[in-house]
């Protein structure tokens, strides 16, 4: 990282082309080549979920262009918050009309990225998605084995996840440090850098050729009375 973070939603999937038509129609798009992750406990179809991670990858992409990023933690906030037991299009709407954006602008984009030779309407039943795709291959280069998962500089951070611990991951990851990273640190009572507070790399060393000359000690004191007890 430079001096500002970069941030960047993925879009998690799984394959299951061999499963049967009920449950391709249900839960996946494309044939079964992206089926929604996990989510029991919830009356949401998986075809449903994954339309709704389409048109919010497509809105991040929308505003990201406009420096306006703040507008989608913000639909995202209310759509988890107003849309939980159900997302669909009515409830995206109404999540645009709280920012300020065209819904259709952002279906737009999700009707686009289907590869569908239809002039009318894409077959998300069928047809291939590239948006999907390209997000499908990001997770396998990345490794991501745990679900969901936060990359940072291209590496899968495996920390706890909860904001605080994130949060020292990401400031860690930045080349110099920033100065809200500075305050955050101060505020949850972590030592800053160059602080004088616990133990200092010089300290450390001293104390590691300690333990090796004690080792060393030990190992020589027991030779010699193994040597006296064979004499």
């Amino acid at each position: 990282m430079g001096d500002e973070v970069t941030f960047t939603p993925r879009l998690v999937t799984w394959a299951c082309t061999s499963c049967d038509a009920e449950f391709k129609r249900k839960e996946c798009l494309s044939n079964g080549r992206y089926c929604a992750m996990n989510h029991k406990g919830t009356f949401i179809q998986g075809k449903d979920i994954l339309i709704e991670d389409l048109r919010q990858k497509c809105l991040f992409d929308i505003v990201s262009k406009e420096g306006k990023e703040d507008q989608w933690w913000q639909y995202v906030q209310y759509v988890h918050r107003m849309c939980y037991e159900e997302i669909n299009e009515n409830c995206s709407k109404m999540g645009h009309k709280s920012i300020g954006r065209a819904f259709d602008a952002t279906m737009k984009c999700v009707k686009e990225s289907f590869d569908t030779t239809s002039t009318t309407e894409p077959n998300y039943s069928k047809d291939d998605n590239r948006i999907l795709k390209e997000e499908s291959e990001k997770w396998k280069a990345l490794g991501s084995a745990y679900w969901p998962s936060i990359v940072i500089n291209e590496r899968t951070f495996r920390g706890d996840m909860v904001p605080d611990t994130v949060m020292t991951a990401i400031c860690s990851a930045f080349n110099s440090e920033p100065s809200y990273c500075r305050q955050f640190r101060e505020d949850i009572g972590v030592p800053l850098a160059g602080s004088s507070s616990g133990v200092t790399r010089s300290v450390l060393v001293m104390i590691v050729l300690f333990l090796v000359i004690l080792n060393i000690f030990i190992i020589l004191l027991y030779r010699r009375c193994q040597n006296r007890e064979l004499k």
